[in-house]
């Protein structure tokens, strides 16, 4: 397992940003590390998040992911940005193999036992559950989880913070 996913694993809680101008997008990751979450996922949901990832990354120490990663473009884009794990909101298989052809950090939405056995095909252990109260939230997810105790099972969008 990647060191990135180690650190990733120990947080039950990263910031999700949806940024639509980059302007202060590092003042307000600097002030998420500081007050104990060191962990962000920026999401591809915008054109600014190439240039967030970028501007955000200078922070060494912050995990940062690139969210809502679509397509390996964007994957390799992501990565080119500075991002340190992709995070998908369903299982691509074609973003999977290429991240982990390239042994970059990845964690696929998942959202039944299938899509755990696929991941797990890849070598993977650490899955989003996404989208997690659509899906029946805490109960779904203990009863999900329970034959696959080598697995974590996260929501990394516990916090959302859209920034303007």
């Amino acid at each position: 397992m990647s060191e990135v996913l180690k650190r990733l694993g120990g947080n039950t809680i990263s910031a999700c940003r949806r940024i639509r101008r980059c302007k202060k997008c590092r003042t307000v990751s600097r002030s998420s590390y500081c007050g104990g979450l060191p962990c962000a996922e920026v999401t591809f949901r915008t054109a600014a998040a190439a240039e967030s990832i970028k501007r955000i990354s200078k922070y060494k120490e912050m995990c940062l992911g690139a969210g809502t990663v679509l397509s390996v473009d964007q994957a390799m884009l992501a990565i080119d940005s500075g991002a340190n794990i992709i995070v998908s909101p369903g299982f691509n298989p074609k973003v999977v193999k290429y991240c982990v052809e390239n042994k970059i950090p990845i964690t696929p939405g998942i959202c039944t036992p299938t899509e755990i056995e696929m991941g797990l095909e890849y070598g993977l252990t650490i899955f989003k559950f996404f989208p997690a109260e659509a899906y029946g939230g805490l109960k779904t997810l203990k009863a999900i989880s329970a034959p696959y105790g080598m697995i974590k099972l996260f929501r990394p969008a516990a916090l959302t913070r859209r920034m303007s």
